[in-house]
């Protein structure tokens, strides 16, 4: 027998079931070298996944007839055991037997929750088809019953990249598909950067506030040939066919010694917003800047190296998340692979692109790519890395940037507050606010307390760096650089 078992931040776990088992909760989530407790047979993190649902074994014997001579699955997924997940859309297999071999079978669904098979050997799934925890944005109508089975066919090989696949809806900036099963598998940097010629006209860059030690985000939106950005109450709406184009790079070495040291990119990530969803994708790119799609999530070496924090040039080997592929990004991102802009503040960021120094807003608004032209802007947004900006407004921005993608109504977070910039202070539920998620055995905690930053959840998750650790699961282990900040900005605090 064996059972899924939702995380509280950290892991997700298929376990087997023992009698008199103790699989280690609350002290642990996914595997411990604690001898006393029984380590799951598999466990993936939130870039991953963030809530495991369902539970099905693919038969192995013939089913019984079926009036549409629906059969067997392949041999392949024969035996193995499917599991869903709610947050981010997929099905995928495991051999129990060999648990470390587990295969992607769906994605792009609609809030899975649960899964079984018919008599047919068909597959059915159960759609949930809500935002989790936010019924201002609640549909009627959106659960949905989906029957999955094998009809004996092979896939069609992938399109090519400059002809709309049948089935897509549109053809997003930069030639890229509205689909992401339309993907190409691999971009070559001939095709990426031909791709960027053309799209060049109508595009901007946003300064990337994300910290994703050890590599350095830089964030480029791309709009689609029509199609203008609206500002609704502080939000900014994107029209369907923006891409949101994020690369990371690191400074590596050279050669196979340390120094002299380049610029390497290593990964592109794409955001395509979508009518009604979008999708997000992740290129690894190699040294000559072609690129493989990532079907499933990978955890591999950013390889050549990376300065060292102590700046001794040391040839640093590190690891780095290569998200999958996430065809069901809504209105609300629930996915922080994927974030994008989605404030109007992130747009008054002072832009330098050809020595004007304006505000976004003023450059979108100059170029015609605004649906109004009355913008009403609260003023131009600190940035964090900026040491002469008022601490409150680094620790802000900060937030925003790093954990606005979770911590926002119907995002994935349980933390009862909402990080983005377009909510006023006094009503992002931050000081004072109570700590659904765990309060970590502190008496008196909540998410801030003006003045004890001992007390404050939000500063001691940040320094820590176990499982309990936001962003939760991180691969690295440097202490955030908002900390002296964030415990200032605590302690200048007054008490109502």
């Amino acid at each position: 027998m064996f059972f899924s078992d939702v995380g509280g931040s950290a892991f997700e776990e298929i376990n087997e079931l023992r009698p008199g088992g103790n699989y280690g909760w609350p002290r642990v989530e996914g595997f411990s070298t604690n001898a006393a407790f029984i380590n799951p047979l598999y466990a993936y993190p939130p870039q991953m996944g963030q809530s495991i649902v369902g539970g099905a074994f693919v038969p192995i014997n013939a089913p019984g007839n079926s009036d549409d001579g629906a059969g067997l699955f392949p041999a392949k997924w024969r035996g193995k055991l499917l599991f869903a997940d709610f947050m981010k859309h997929w099905v995928k297999a495991m051999d129990v037997d060999a648990p470390t071999n587990v295969i992607t079978l769906a994605r792009g669904l609609n809030g899975p929750v649960a899964l079984e098979f018919a008599a047919d050997g068909s597959l059915l799934v159960l759609n949930r088809g809500a935002v989790w925890r936010d019924l201002r944005t609640f549909v009627s109508n959106a659960g949905s019953l989906l029957r999955i089975r094998y009809n004996g066919q092979t896939r069609n090989p992938t399109p090519s990249p400059a002809v709309t696949a049948p089935g897509s809806r549109f053809l997003a900036a930069l030639g890229f598909p509205s689909d992401a099963g339309s993907l190409p598998r691999r971009l070559t940097r001939a095709d990426w950067e031909n791709r960027v010629r053309v799209g060049q006209a109508r595009s901007f860059p946003i300064p990337d506030e994300e910290w994703c030690p050890p590599a350095v985000a830089n964030l480029r939106v791309f709009l689609p040939s029509s199609g203008k950005i609206r500002i609704v109450a502080g939000d900014a709406i994107f029209p369907a066919g923006t891409v949101f184009v994020r690369e990371f790079s690191v400074q590596a070495a050279a050669g196979p010694k340390s120094g002299p040291w380049i610029k390497q990119l290593v990964e592109r990530r794409l955001h395509v917003v979508g009518a009604p969803r979008g999708y997000g994708a992740s290129y690894r790119l190699d040294r000559e800047g072609g690129g493989e799609l990532i079907e499933d999530g990978e955890v591999a070496n950013i390889g050549g190296g990376h300065r060292s924090r102590a700046g001794t040039g040391a040839n640093v080997m590190a690891n780095w998340w290569f998200p999958a592929i996430d065809d069901g990004i809504g209105a609300v991102v629930v996915n922080p692979s994927y974030r994008r802009v989605v404030s109007a503040a992130e747009l008054e960021q002072i832009s330098e692109e050809g020595g004007n120094k304006k505000t976004l807003l003023t450059l979108l608004k100059e170029q015609g790519w605004l649906e109004t032209d009355t913008v009403s802007p609260a003023g131009v947004t600190a940035r964090w890395i900026d040491p002469n900006a008022p601490p409150e407004s680094r620790v802000r921005s900060y937030l925003h940037a790093n954990c606005s993608v979770c911590h926002q109504p119907g995002g994935a977070s349980r933390g009862n507050f909402d990080a983005r910039l377009s909510t006023q202070l006094r009503q992002t539920g931050l000081i004072g606010g109570e700590p659904l998620a765990g309060d970590l055995g502190i008496e008196g905690a909540r998410i801030v307390v003006p003045g004890a930053p001992e007390k404050s959840i939000l500063y001691q998750r940040l320094k820590r760096t176990d499982f309990f650790r936001m962003p939760p699961v991180a691969y690295h282990d440097e202490p955030s650089p908002i900390l002296p900040i964030l415990e200032t900005w605590i302690r200048s605090l007054r008490p109502e």
